[in-house]
C-alpha cells in the first residue's frame, strides 16, 4: 500500500486531502529472481503482486552456447589428447547445465505459476520446485498473500445532502491467478479497485444521515466487504475483509445548525400572544356593537306597540 502524500487536494472545509497514487504493480525479471522480486519493495514502498518473467523459454542459451563452443574446439584445433578431453567435457557439461536447468521451475511461498502451452493455458503451479519440460512456458508469477489496498472517498452526499470524506482499507487476495492475469494487468485493476471502492462507500452513505456516518460499524463493513466482492469476483478475486480507517464529519458549523434544526422541528408550536390579542379585541367589539342594535330594535317595536294601542 502506497499513498502520494507529496500531492494533495483541498476539499469542502479546506482540509488537505492526499492523493493515492497507484498501488498495485507488476514487475519483469529473470524466473530465478522472482522471489526476491515479489519481497523487495520499490522507491514508493509499494511491492508487486504479479511477476514477468524476462525470457519466456528456460533454456540457459549462454550455458548451451558456452558448451557447443567448447566442444567445436576442441574438435577441430589440433590439441593433445588429455586437452581435448577435457574440453570436450567442459563443454558437454555446459550444455547438460543449461538443458537441465531449464526443466526446473522454481515458485516462490506465497504465490503461483501460471503455465502455458502452445500459447493456451495450461495450468498452474503452488510453492516449491517443480519439473516441467523446456516447451511449456512459465507466463506469470502471481502472489496469493492478501494484499491491503487503502481507497479514499471524499466529498460523498449523505442522504441529508452533507458531504463527507471516508477513507477505508480492503484487504483482498487473489484465489484464481490465471483468470486475473488474463483479465486485466495490475495496473488497470488499482483503478478498478479506486472506482469500485468509491461507488460502493458511495451507495452506503446515500442511505445514511450525516451524524450516522460517524457511527459506521462492522455491519456497515460487511455491506462494503459483499458489494466490492461482487464487484471485484469476475477478476479471481476475493475480498477479506474491510476496515473502516477514517471518518471526516462535518464542520462544526453544519452541527450547530443542524442540531438547532432538529430541536425546533422537534418543539411544539405556541400560539402567539400578540395574535391572540390582535385576534381578540375585534371579537369583543363586534359583540357590544350587535347587542346594542339589537337592544334598539327592541325599544322601537315597544314604542310602536303602545302607539297603536
Amino acid at each position: 500500500m502506497a499513498t502520494d502524500t507529496s500531492q494533495s487536494e483541498v476539499d469542502a472545509q479546506g482540509v488537505p486531502v492526499p492523493v493515492v497514487g497507484i498501488q498495485l504493480t507488476q514487475v519483469r525479471v529473470p524466473l530465478d529472481e522472482a522471489a526476491e522480486a515479489l519481497s523487495t519493495q520499490d522507491e514508493a514502498g509499494r511491492l508487486p503482486i504479479v511477476v514477468l518473467p524476462k525470457q519466456a523459454y528456460r533454456i540457459r542459451n549462454g550455458f548451451v552456447g558456452a558448451g557447443l563452443l567448447l566442444v567445436l574446439g576442441g574438435l577441430v584445433f589440433d590439441v593433445t589428447l588429455p586437452l581435448r578431453g577435457g574440453t570436450l567435457a567442459a563443454g558437454a557439461l555446459l550444455v547438460i547445465l543449461g538443458v537441465f536447468r531449464a526443466f526446473m521451475v522454481p515458485v516462490p511461498e506465497g504465490s503461483r505459476a501460471v503455465l502455458l502451452r502452445r500459447g493456451r493455458f495450461h495450468k498452474t503451479l503452488g510453492p516449491g520446485n517443480h519439473i516441467v519440460v523446456p516447451n511449456i512456458v512459465v507466463s506469470h508469477i502471481v502472489t496469493t498473500r492478501e494484499t491491503p489496498f487503502d481507497a479514499p472517498a471524499a466529498e460523498i452526499p449523505t442522504r441529508d445532502d452533507v458531504r463527507t470524506s471516508v477513507d477505508i482499507l480492503m484487504t483482498f487476495r487473489i484465489e484464481s491467478p490465471e483468470k486475473f492475469v488474463f483479465t486485466i494487468s495490475a495496473a488497470d485493476f488499482d483503478q478498478v479497485c479506486q472506482a469500485t471502492c468509491q461507488e460502493v462507500v458511495r451507495l452506503l452513505l446515500r442511505d445514511k444521515v450525516a451524524d450516522e456516518v460517524l457511527d459506521l460499524g462492522e455491519a456497515d463493513s460487511e455491506r462494503l466487504r459483499t458489494g466490492i466482492g461482487a464487484a471485484l469476483e469476475p477478476y479471481g478475486v476475493v475480498v477479506v475483509r474491510v476496515v473502516v480507517t477514517h471518518v471526516m464529519p462535518p464542520s462544526n458549523s453544519w452541527r450547530r445548525a443542524s442540531r438547532d434544526a432538529s430541536r425546533a422541528c422537534s418543539e411544539p408550536r405556541r400560539p402567539s400572544t400578540t395574535l391572540w390579542r390582535s385576534s381578540a379585541n375585534p371579537i369583543k367589539r363586534s359583540s357590544s356593537s350587535s347587542a346594542s342594535r339589537l337592544a334598539n330594535a327592541r325599544s322601537s317595536w315597544k314604542l310602536r306597540t303602545r302607539s297603536r294601542g
